[in-house]
């Protein structure tokens, strides 16, 4: 049980550090972004529950454009760190998508990124929590009278 247990904290280790080492590395103008872009819809995919995955369309679109978005921006391993926080938050299954969607918008716009391209990348995120969560609001009943 033991071994069971050491086996899946290493393998979380290897995919946060693997998540974040392939945000860093957009931080090269000229890294291969489609190739990296493929890298972070596997790593994603791998790490969402089995019961909960959400599309892999959904999280390829995310990719496509938080890649073309980092692409030769300042992703620092801090950043990294924090983006990586927020898709695991997302894919948890738990709480809302508000939190994790804010860490990302932040983290996005503390890189350079104009606001029009962070509000389209934390769209396509959110439409990860719908996949994964639900909708995070419930519409309201009107009320009987």
């Amino acid at each position: 049980m033991k071994l069971i247990f050491a086996c899946a904290l290493l393998a979380a280790g290897a995919a946060a550090q693997s998540i974040d080492s392939t945000l860093v590395a957009l931080k090269d103008s000229h890294a291969p972004r489609k190739v990296l872009s493929n890298q972070l819809v596997d790593l994603i995919m791998a790490q969402a529950r089995a019961n909960q995955k959400p599309s892999r369309a959904a999280v390829q679109r995310f990719s496509e454009d938080l890649t073309a978005a980092l692409l030769g921006k300042d992703v620092t391993k801090d950043r990294a760190s924090e983006v990586h926080k927020a898709i695991a938050g997302v894919l948890s299954g738990k709480g809302s998508t508000f939190l994790p969607a804010n860490r990302l918008y932040d983290v996005l716009f503390s890189c350079g990124i104009e606001n029009r391209n962070v509000q389209q990348i934390v769209d396509r995120f959110t439409d990860i929590g719908r996949e994964v969560r639900g909708p995070d609001d419930m519409g309201v009943r009107p009320l009987l009278k």
